[in-house]
């Protein structure tokens, strides 16, 4: 099956141009290509449509493949970048791939793209794959947090509304309880009394855990426990 490669060159010499084509032609692949040679012809191409590779030539009159380099930079794109020039020196070639190039081609070589430009691709393609991974990753991480969150929260309210229960309804309830036994103390007889003493004092001291554990339930605040 004939795969379609979109291809910007950014090249001033039209016939250098066609030698790339010819070239390519020889491949399996399907042709859609621009030339283009000014950063403002780049800019627009790179916003109208997705490209597979750039081929550059490293030398043009009033242009170059760093100034390429840097447009590219700028519209944050991972396209495969291959420079394709006759005169160009090791120096410039290694100046070349560290401003981000992906690898050069000579002129009198043109044999060497076809392989170039497939494994471009490839590599390319693992960059977005990993790309994307990480960005499922640091998604799921985000999810996984807000439901952690999402389930202190509901813990803390669950305490909450326990520690609300027992201040509210059962400490009130002890506190009656024990002031009618310790109203009844002072009338009881002799032999009820120690009894009812015996029953404010248990009261008392059920009261007070009821009041601790009360106080243990109830969070200081929800943002405390928060684990972002």
């Amino acid at each position: 099956m004939e795969r379609q490669l979109r291809l910007l060159i950014i090249e001033d010499s039209e016939n250098d141009a066609l030698l790339l084509l010819r070239e390519l032609r020889k491949s399996s692949w399907s042709l859609v290509s621009e030339r283009v040679y000014t950063a403002e012809d780049i800019m627009y191409c790179l916003k109208k449509q997705n490209w597979d590779v750039i081929v550059c030539d490293y030398v043009m009159p009033n242009f170059g493949c760093l100034q390429a380099l840097k447009v590219l930079k700028e519209a944050g794109l991972d396209i495969p970048f291959i420079l394709v020039s006759g005169q160009m020196t090791d120096d410039q070639a290694v100046s070349a791939m560290k401003a981000g190039a992906n690898d050069f081609v000579m002129k009198g070589n043109l044999k060497r793209l076809i392989p170039a430009i497939d494994r471009e691709i490839i590599e390319a393609e693992s960059r977005k794959e990993r790309k994307r991974a990480e960005e499922d990753r640091q998604l799921a991480e985000i999810e996984l947090r807000a439901l952690a969150n999402k389930l202190v929260r509901s813990q803390e309210e669950e305490r909450c509304a326990i520690a609300r229960e027992l201040h509210d309804q059962t400490g009130q309830n002890l506190t009656v309880i024990k002031l009618l036994v310790d109203k009844s103390l002072k009338s009881a007889p002799d032999n009820i009394a120690p009894l009812l003493k015996e029953a404010a004092d248990g009261i008392a001291e059920v009261l007070k855990q009821v009041q601790d554990m009360s106080l243990n339930l109830r969070p200081r605040s929800l943002g405390h426990h928060s684990i972002i």
